[in-house]
């Protein structure tokens, strides 16, 4: 296992299905899975641990779902207690690797890429904050470069920027970058 995967997700279990079913297509059981839910309604909380229990390794649950979801149906959006700064650092305290792959729930693997070979440009590169590796996502950034995996089709967007991506679609990233940059605040809103 050279990484640990994160899923971000929130209210929606649907999409929840086809990411994770994407991660297991493509990886199998060779990379462990944590779901970082940021406050989804209890009920179905309970019924997307219960249907796609399997596929993960990890859930986590920020809570405040009862509270929070009829705020937002109502659009009293500021109102709502955010809970994603404790939900991420829960999530990276949940993984065992060196080095986490991050993806939001609305995404998905659509093809297998060198996972090794993502690692071994974090560890040649520790001026790297974090590497992109969705190529979409990397034409809509700026301020970097795409680098191929030597013998490898992959390419990957090398972030140097000392904060972290608009985007977290596809990042892979050390642990150690989110113990340099500091814990996230608990009532912070990330998303």
């Amino acid at each position: 296992m050279t990484l640990d995967v994160i899923v971000k997700t929130y209210q929606r279990p649907w999409l929840l299905e086809i990411c994770l079913g994407s991660i297991r297509h493509y990886w199998g059981s060779h990379v462990r899975v944590v779901v970082a839910d940021d406050g989804t309604v209890p009920e179905l909380w309970a019924l997307t641990r219960e249907r796609l229990g399997p596929l993960a390794d990890a859930w986590i649950h920020a809570g405040a779902g009862e509270t929070r979801w009829p705020l937002c149906r109502a659009g009293r959006f500021h109102e709502a207690q955010h809970t994603c700064g404790w939900t991420w650092n829960a999530a990276v305290a949940a993984c065992r690797t060196d080095t986490i792959f991050l993806i939001e729930d609305d995404s998905r693997v659509c093809r297998a890429f060198d996972q090794n070979g993502g690692v071994r440009l974090l560890a040649e590169h520790p001026d790297l904050l974090c590497l992109i590796g969705m190529r979409v996502r990397c034409n809509m950034e700026t301020g970097g470069e795409v680098v191929s995996v030597a013998g490898g089709s992959d390419e990957f967007y090398l972030r140097r920027h000392q904060v972290w991506p608009w985007s977290f679609d596809g990042v892979i990233y050390r642990r150690a970058a989110h113990a340099a940059l500091g814990s996230w605040p608990d009532g912070v809103n990330t998303g």
